[in-house]
This record gives C-alpha cells, structure tokens and sequence, in this order.
C-alpha cells in the first residue's frame, strides 16, 4: 500500500465482532475510484473473539484499500500509535470498532479532502442506539468551504463545545512530523487526540455532513457509568499528564493554548466529579488528594476555576469540589449524598 491515501482511517479493534461488520462495511463506497482513496488500518488489540478473523476477510476482499494488523493488547492508545506510524494518507481520522461512518456521504467528504489543504477538517456526529436509531445529532455553525483560523471557531469552543475526536481529521504529515503519541495502558485517551495536536494546527475547514455514527449503550463500552466508575484512575493520569503538559508552555495567551486549558478544564471536571460522587476507593481518593494538591501548584488557575465547578443531586446544584477542599479531603461520596438528602428533605 505504497500509494499515496487521501484519507488513512484507523480502527482500534477489541472484542467487538457484533459490531465489526457494520463498521467495516460502512467504508465501502461504490465510486472504485474514491473508494481506492481510502487506507483502512484495523488494529486487532488482542481480540479473542473473531474479530480479527472479520477483518481480514475485508483485507482479502479489499486489498488495496483495508490492511490488518494483529498484535497484543496495549489498549486504546496502542492502536492509535501503531495506526498512525503505518498510516499513507493525507489526513488521518479515528473511527471506533463499534461505531461506523455514514457511507452515504462518505463519498463526499473522501471528495471534500481530496480538495481540502487546512490542517484540521471538522464534520458532524450523531449518536445512536444498537438499532441504529438517531439519538442526537450535533454540527457546527462554522462557514462551510472556506479557509477557518482560530479567531473564526475559538468563540465556539467554550465548556462543554470542545472539539470531540469523532469530529476531527487531521493532516497526517503533521500528526507524524510532531511525533505525536498517545498515553498506552490505560482508556479514555481519545480525549488526548483533541488535546496535544490542536496547538500545531493552524487552519481548518469544515463540512455540513453528519459522517460518524456514535454508537450508544453497548454492552460493556467504556463511556457506560459503571466503566467510568472503574476508569476513574485512567482520568486521573490523563488529567495529570494535560496540566503538566500546560506547565511547560510559555505563551499561553495564544488561542490554541486557551483552547487546550478549556479542554483540560473539562478532562478534571470529569475526573473530581467521578471521585468525589461514586463509590471509589480509599486509594483513589489519595490520588485524588495528590493530583489537587498538584494542580494547585502548577496550574493555580484551573485550581480556583473548579471551585466553582457544582454538581445536581436531587435538583440541588452543590460544589462539590469547593466542599470537599474545605473538608480537608474527609467528604467521602456517601457522606456527600446523605447531607445533600438532608437539604433536599429540609426545603422540599
């Protein structure tokens, strides 16, 4: 596969034969010319079901276009790093094994890259349920078919409006050319992708198409309550790594380092709001401790910016972080239900 790509696609794949065929045969366009466009490069992380037998029937039927890669697990980051040193495209994009692009526009947007030069391209999501059914969909307001700089989107991208991987395709001479790698061992690193490039990335452009199907409530997917719970630490070092990568840089009144210091916000939003309201450990409470203890340090701004971050139990909105730091830490997660129950019961 020596030819040049437009577009290289990368899959991390687990265990997910149920869903692997969909994924995979959401990429088949019936234009051969486009459809050659394409670089596909599943990642098989040590699937012992059939998935990698699935993928490699595509890799036999496809040839030009699909190329699998079977290794052991290293988890999510793992694939996106081996992806990304085999990836021949003009730009890269992530797509998960259990969720799937909309080949009816695929065509357009492989078209759309062909003509496109901006570092980063910016297209719409949907979610959806394991019947396929809409549950939402999300676009930007950006211009379409022009030049973007970050004084055009930066306005947008404030709380919860941060840029979400299934959004982006990136140019890959500059993924590469940055040696960017991605955190391996842990989940949840794919908010690193919308994180570290974004500072090297200057231009973009963007396309009124919804393209990725964002699969919802699957059977024991990582974005599920009870795996968030389970993650909480995997959170707590990808937020640990952000904030010291944010202590490294010097000009921080730049749109891109804002952009990232919004994101990082968010990414330790999540993190205290899973420690600080679900039944973790006592030891990951004392990662909590130290990982707060550190961002004060090094990050004073983010530090007095949670405090004011609040959570909603029982229509009551709580600081939840602001009172856990006045407590010294003591406030474990039931002790913080039974007095919001108290107030709840007082008021009502």
């Amino acid at each position: 596969m020596d030819t040049k790509k437009t577009l290289s696609v990368i899959i991390p794949t687990y265990n997910v034969e149920r869903h692997l065929h969909k994924c995979l045969s959401s990429l088949i366009v019936s234009d051969e010319k486009l459809f050659n466009c394409l670089e596909v490069i599943v990642i098989i992380d040590g699937a012992t079901d059939n998935s990698s037998q699935i993928a490699h029937s595509y890799e036999n039927d496809y040839p030009e276009v699909f190329k699998v890669i079977d290794k052991q697990n290293g988890n999510y980051g793992s694939c996106i790093n081996r992806g990304i040193k085999e990836a021949n495209g003009k730009y890269i994009k992530i797509l998960d094994a259990d969720d799937s692009l909309e080949t009816s526009v695929l065509s357009q947007y492989i078209t759309f890259l062909n003509n496109c030069n901006t570092d980063v391209v910016i297209s719409g999501y949907r979610t959806v349920d394991e019947s396929g059914k809409t549950i939402q969909s999300y676009k930007r307001s950006f211009q379409e078919d022009t030049t973007l700089y970050w004084e055009d989107i930066y306005p947008s991208l404030t709380g919860h409006d941060h840029f979400a991987m299934i959004e982006a395709a990136y140019r890959s001479e500059i993924i590469q050319n940055i040696g960017y790698t991605q955190t391996e061992g842990i989940s949840y690193t794919d908010q690193e992708w919308i994180f570290y490039p974004m500072q090297h990335m200057n231009t973009f452009c963007y396309i009124d198409i919804i393209l990725y199907n964002y699969l919802i409530g699957r059977e024991g997917q990582t974005v599920q309550h009870i795996n968030y719970i389970k993650g909480f630490d995997a959170h707590r070092i990808i937020a640990l790594r952000m904030i010291d990568h944010l202590a490294t840089l010097t000009d921080c009144d730049t749109l891109p380092i804002r952009y990232l210091r919004i994101n990082a916000l968010w990414v330790l939003k999540v993190t205290y709001l899973f420690g600080l309201t679900q039944n973790i450990s006592s030891a990951d409470i004392e990662r909590l401790k130290a990982l707060d203890k550190h961002l004060l340090e090094v990050a004073p701004d983010l530090y007095l910016q949670l405090d004011k971050a609040t959570t909603t139990i029982k229509k009551l909105r709580y600081h939840h972080i602001r009172n856990w730091r006045r407590s010294h830490g003591r406030f474990s997660r039931p002790l913080i239900i039974e007095l919001l129950y108290k107030i709840y019961k007082r008021i009502k």
